[in-house]
């Protein structure tokens, strides 16, 4: 198979491209990895300064930041690094749709991490009332919106395959929900109880209920 995806590359690209064009295409991939490694080493370093002097959440956000800028330039490096190359009309629409994969998958990646971000300060802000059910809702509260950026980003790259609009793509996903629904009536009846219990606050972690 590595041979086989090594001919297409070598027919379709190297094939036909000065010797220039080539260079371009790894010296800038390999820029682009370079220009991850320094700025996650700077983030991270200036995230290590920001918690040494109690600045918490701005540590946080450079962290979250870090742990995807690496995937993201190197997204940015590969797209450019195509786009410098002369190739055949179906080629160039493969590529171009790969490229943009790769860049969806890169914001995504970043989304998933920052994250932590707004769920850090909730959680914060949870640490500061006598109630532990708020405490409770933190990591719910993370686990959804990371959710819902793997279900946005797996859209949008529906969206780049099928070259569909992205309403017409919510539409067919609002139907598979409603069949996902039908089949865990059960498991949704449990997650509204819980929302109820969170909002209505009855009891407190520790309580001894019948």
């Amino acid at each position: 198979f590595v041979m086989d995806v090594l001919k297409i590359i070598t027919e379709f690209v190297i094939v036909g491209n000065n010797l220039w064009r080539i260079l371009a295409l790894f010296g800038i991939i390999l820029l682009a990895l370079l220009l991850g490694k320094i700025a996650k080493f700077v983030l991270q370093k200036s995230a290590t300064k920001f918690e040494s002097r109690q600045r918490f959440m701005p540590a946080i956000t450079l962290n979250a930041i870090s742990r995807g800028v690496i995937f993201l330039l190197a997204a940015v490096g590969i797209s450019l690094g195509i786009a410098s190359l002369e190739l055949k009309e179906k080629v160039a629409v493969f590529f171009g749709t790969l490229s943009s994969i790769l860049l969806s998958l890169a914001i995504g990646y970043m989304l998933y991490w920052l994250v932590d971000v707004p769920t850090q300060w909730i959680a914060r802000m949870a640490g500061k009332t006598e109630s532990k059910l708020d405490d409770m809702l933190v990591p719910i509260i993370r686990k959804s919106l990371r959710v819902t950026v793997i279900v946005l980003l797996f859209v949008q790259i529906a969206q780049i395959l099928s070259d569909k609009p992205i309403t017409s793509i919510i539409a067919g996903l609002g139907i598979g929900g409603l069949a996902f629904a039908l089949a865990a009536q059960d498991t949704i009846k449990n997650v509204f109880g819980s929302l109820v219990l969170f909002v209505d606050k009855p009891f407190e972690m520790g309580d001894r209920i019948v």
